[in-house]
């Protein structure tokens, strides 16, 4: 299910956008380290096949 985007404010992560709840690696992201919008990265992989 789609879901408002957002991406991880750790540096050490990939700089990507995640915009589907169900996605495996959004869900890796710590509640604290989850920022909204997409600051302007590219969308996920995972995210992008899901549509």
């Amino acid at each position: 299910m789609r879901t408002y985007p957002y991406h991880s404010r750790n540096p050490d992560d990939p700089d990507v956008y995640h915009n589907h709840n169900d996605c495996p690696e959004g869900e890796k992201i710590p509640a604290g380290q989850r920022a909204n919008g997409t600051n302007d990265y590219s969308q996920c992989e995972q995210c992008k096949d899901k549509g």
